[in-house]
C-alpha cells in the first residue's frame, strides 16, 4: 500500500479530502515525479488528484479569487509547492530469502485469532518471539508484525511481494513450544 510523506512549509496549508462529483478537469501538472490532475469544482475551488494502484490522493484547494485559466495565483503556487514535497513510498515488505512464517493462536479472553507474520528462518520461533507485545518490528533483514483478526491478516498478506512463500504454523507449533516450556528448554526472547 502506498502512502505519502511530505515536509513542512511554513505559513502554508493544504488538506486531504474526498473528490467532488462533476468537477471539470482543467490541467495536469507534474510534481515530484508524479502527474497530478487538477479539477475545478467551483469558481474558487480546485482539487488535485493522483491515482496510485487502487487508491487516489485528492487534495482540495480553496482560492482567494476565482480561478482563471492560464494564470497561476500565489495560493495555487504555494499548494503545488507543498504537493511537490510529497513522496510516494511503498509499504510492501521486502523479499525474504527464506520467505515468511505465519503463526496463529486463539485468545479465549478476547475471542479472537491473533496472527504474526515474521521473516523465515531454519527454526520454529519461540512463543515469546511470536507473541511479544510489540506489534511491529523492522530491523535489518528481520520483519515482524502481529495483528488481531482475519481481516487484518488479509491486509498484511497483501503487502508481501508476489510469489513470496509463506509457511503457516498453527496448533502444532503451539503444542511444540508448550512442550519445550514444560521440559525447561523454553527460550525467553528479549
Amino acid at each position: 500500500m502506498s502512502h505519502l510523506i511530505h515536509r513542512y512549509i511554513p505559513d502554508s496549508s493544504i488538506w486531504l479530502m474526498t473528490g467532488a462529483l462533476g468537477a471539470e478537469q482543467i490541467a495536469t501538472v507534474s510534481l515530484a515525479g508524479s502527474d497530478w490532475t487538477i479539477y475545478q469544482v467551483q469558481p474558487k475551488y480546485l482539487h488535485h488528484s493522483l491515482r496510485r494502484e487502487d487508491i487516489s490522493f485528492i487534495f482540495d484547494l480553496y482560492l482567494p479569487n476565482e480561478f482563471i485559466a492560464g494564470e497561476k495565483s500565489l495560493c495555487r503556487q504555494e499548494a503545488e509547492d507543498i504537493l511537490y514535497t510529497f513522496e510516494i513510498v511503498d509499504d510492501r515488505y521486502p523479499t525474504a530469502v527464506k520467505g515468511y512464517e505465519l503463526y496463529s493462536w486463539y485468545v479465549e479472553d478476547e475471542a479472537l485469532w491473533f496472527y504474526t507474520l515474521i521473516t523465515g528462518a531454519n527454526r520454529l520461533k519461540t512463543y515469546n518471539e511470536v507473541t511479544w507485545q510489540k506489534d511491529i518490528i523492522t530491523e535489518a533483514g528481520w520483519e515482524k508484525i502481529t495483528v488481531k483478526g482475519s481481516e487484518h491478516l488479509q491486509y498484511i498478506l497483501s503487502l508481501l511481494p508476489k510469489g513470496t512463500v509463506v509457511t503457516w504454523h498453527g496448533k502444532k507449533w503451539l503444542k511444540e513450544v508448550n512442550a519445550e516450556a514444560r521440559m525447561g528448554s523454553y527460550d525467553e526472547a528479549t
